[in-house]
């Protein structure tokens, strides 16, 4: 049982608050919390929002206002600097576009002007189309500016207007107002990390310290396979950090969503409770 395993993973101390709901056509079929949440309670989905955020751009696309094959340079000319000129949305879309390791510093985050010029000084790792890589902290910042640049509004107040509102979805925010966030569940890391996976990756014993100071080696543990979440056949979604989990099968109908508080060390271990929790989501069909 879905609840069984979730309970489990609250009694142990790795999700100190959780929550599950599963759907067809629209229809809640299970909801439940767990551990210290309320049923109002919210909680950060990570990585998850980026879906959100390439739903508004399939709709400029839809529009043709922007195309896969149009260039981030030529709506964004500062963007081209140190080669990246050749780069187009499809290759940002698909975490192909060659600079994985670049962020942008948190206190430049605040300012659209700030994280524009940290973008575009950006260089790349590898050729723009030639592999991929999760880009979990570049790619979608400059998705936001492309947003703004081509509706005229901060990413924020586009996507609440042309996705968000008319779908209903009033509680879900990229980025709470601290005015806003007494309902947000406080994310914490909890568990031992897992060596297994990682010597298993390296084939040697690894040194934690020595890994962590390695982007090459972090980059090849997040887009591990073994340590991403497992939807179903034909469903589409993503996972994010802290082992939140959505997805949905057109075929079905069906729809699932887990929210966690709890950043698992174990990464193994937190793959291996995904892949049980959403096999018993999947018998819902």
């Amino acid at each position: 049982m879905i609840r069984d395993q979730i309970q489990r993973a609250v009694d142990d101390g790795i999700w100190p608050a959780a929550q599950f709901a599963v759907a067809r056509h629209g229809e809640i079929l299970a909801f439940e919390s767990f551990g210290d949440a309320r049923d109002t309670d919210r909680f950060c989905l990570f990585s998850a929002t980026k879906p959100v955020v390439a739903s508004l751009l399939w709709q400029l696309i839809g529009e043709d206002l922007i195309g896969l094959d149009t260039r981030v340079a030529e709506l964004w000319p500062e963007f081209g600097a140190h080669g990246k000129d050749v780069i187009t949305l499809e290759q940002v879309l698909l975490h192909t576009c060659g600079f994985p390791g670049a962020a942008i510093d948190l206190d430049a985050i605040a300012s659209r002007e700030q994280r524009a010029a940290q973008m575009a000084a950006w260089r790349l790792e590898w050729q723009p189309g030639t592999r991929y890589m999760y880009h979990a902290t570049s790619a979608h910042w400059v998705l936001a500016e492309v947003i703004h640049r081509v509706t005229g509004q901060d990413y924020r107040q586009a996507l609440r207007a042309r996705i968000l509102d008319p779908l209903g979805l009033d509680r879900l925010e990229l980025g709470v107002p601290i005015d806003r966030q007494a309902d947000l569940k406080l994310v914490t890391t909890t568990g031992t990390r897992s060596m297994e996976v990682l010597e298993a990756l390296f084939g040697q014993p690894v040194d934690v310290a020595v890994l962590d100071a390695d982007s090459e080696r972090t980059s090849a543990i997040a887009n591990d396979p073994r340590l991403r979440a497992v939807g179903v056949p034909g469903a589409f979604g993503h996972g994010g950090a802290g082992g939140q989990s959505a997805w949905a099968d057109p075929e079905t109908g069906l729809s699932f969503c887990l929210l966690v508080s709890g950043m698992d060390r174990d990464v193994l271990g937190d793959h291996e409770r995904h892949t049980a929790i959403e096999s018993q989501a999947a018998r819902w069909a």
